[in-house]
């Protein structure tokens, strides 16, 4: 099974990537991301999150091998 998800907004792609990795703990799991901005900026401060960081998330929460992310 392979799911795919097309469209939505960051806010959607964040937690549908992370519950599909708890879900499948073993997926190999890569993102392409069609968007303006690659949405990898680091965190500033003591944000838990913002609108372009939620892809830099992913990749260094190891939910996404950076090589997996286009």
């Amino acid at each position: 099974m392979t799911p795919i998800m097309i469209g939505g907004d960051h806010a959607v792609t964040w937690p549908h990537v992370l519950a599909l990795a708890e879900v499948n703990p073993d997926a190999r799991i890569g993102v392409v991301h069609f968007d303006a901005r690659c949405d990898t900026w680091p965190l500033d401060g003591d944000e838990c999150t913002s609108h372009g960081s939620p892809m830099r998330q992913l990749i260094d929460g190891g939910v996404v091998k950076g090589r997996n992310f286009v």
